[in-house]
């Protein structure tokens, strides 16, 4: 396999770099070895993506296009079965090459559907959004929503390769990238304090070396999952914020008009978990305000009604990570520095949610 650009070669190759596809073309072990090729668009990547995908890579132009609608809401059980009917109506089979080529969305749902079609059949992603780059692409998960709570239904399964070309960053909106950016931030946040204070201080412009930042988020993430592939431990380090981010976004697909993407999402569990931090696991509160600060001032503000409370904290009682009905987060000690498996009681959950209101 081409060895250009492998940042991490194991459990599978991860290839980071800007306008590494041209250098894909005509590798026989990724794509040639396979009876066919299917690539999984939305309907965004279909007209930005695909196009220079096949340019740079032409022999993927005769590959099987499954399309679907962007967006999480799309990311569900329904959509899955349309992906397994589209797989059996072009005859894909365990010799078959899923190719995932999209955000967060695609490479979630791709990936179950792939785990899942006929026992397994082999994928690679190709991550076209920050947040698929930085996180989503890596690591193995995959999964759908279901009764709109985020990502119930899923398995492990690790791809073939992951192949990040930071060129598509380009076709990016300011939205898109910062739903991306709200998990670079989480990973200094729990791993990383120079990256932090790179991060609080950095413009977000054209002046940013993003494969740079990428490559130092994936290397995070690797070295957190590589001894704990199914969050047993010290995986679900991964999670800050995402107790209260996960239950806010399955909150807002039901509620309102206005959907948070996952990263605006995420910043709110990050908020709010911060301020958990602070009353019950010793965080600093002069931190605790420079990293509420940072995040209110860079992100959009979400308004929910205060009597809705309740039902944000009955959403969090379905959280994977739960044990014996007890709401389980992973809380900082200090910047860089989380721990896991921290139980917090409800009024203390209600508690955040209050203290993020009354900036909104």
């Amino acid at each position: 396999m081409n060895s250009a650009n492998i940042i991490i070669n194991e459990p599978y190759p991860i290839h980071i770099g800007s306008g590494i596809l041209k250098g894909f073309n005509n590798e026989k072990e990724l794509f040639n070895s396979f009876s066919d090729l299917v690539i999984l668009v939305d309907s965004n990547t279909v007209d930005y993506c695909l196009p220079w995908l096949n340019m740079n890579i032409p022999q993927l132009a005769s590959a099987n296009i499954i399309k679907i609608e962007s967006g999480e809401p799309n990311k569900n059980i329904n959509t899955t079965i349309d992906i397994w009917k589209a797989f059996s109506e072009n005859y894909v089979n365990r010799k078959s090459l899923l190719i995932n080529l999209g955000g967060g969305v695609v490479s979630d749902i791709g990936g179950f559907a792939a785990s899942t079609f006929k026992r397994g059949i082999p994928f690679i992603n190709i991550p076209t959004t920050l947040l698929a780059m930085a996180d989503a692409s890596v690591g193995g998960k995959t999964g759908v929503d279901l009764f709109n709570f985020k990502n119930h239904v899923g398995t492990f399964a690790s791809p073939n390769a992951v192949i990040i070309d930071t060129d598509f960053l380009s076709t990016l909106s300011m939205e898109q990238i910062l739903n991306g950016y709200a998990e670079i931030i989480k990973h200094a946040l729990i791993a990383d304090k120079a990256l932090w204070k790179k991060l609080k201080i950095m413009k977000l412009d054209s002046s940013i070396n993003w494969e740079e930042i990428i490559i130092k988020n994936v290397r995070i993430k690797h070295k957190i999952i590589k001894n704990d592939p199914f969050e047993k431990g010290v995986r679900k380090l991964l999670n800050f914020g995402h107790t209260i981010g996960h239950a806010m976004e399955s909150y807002s697909l039901s509620h309102g008009e206005r959907k948070l993407t996952h990263g605006e999402a995420i910043i709110i569990g990050m908020i709010c978990e911060v301020y958990i931090s602070v009353v019950q696991n010793s965080l600093d509160v002069f931190y605790a305000n420079e990293i509420c600060s940072y995040l209110l001032l860079n992100f959009s503000k979400y308004r929910f009604p205060h009597k809705n409370i309740s039902k944000i904290v009955e959403i969090m009682k379905q959280d994977k990570k739960n044990i014996n009905n007890k709401i389980s987060f992973t809380l900082l000690r200090e910047v860089g520095e989380a721990t896991i498996d921290n139980f917090v009681d409800i009024s203390l959950i209600e508690k955040s949610l209050e203290y993020y209101l009354q900036y909104v």
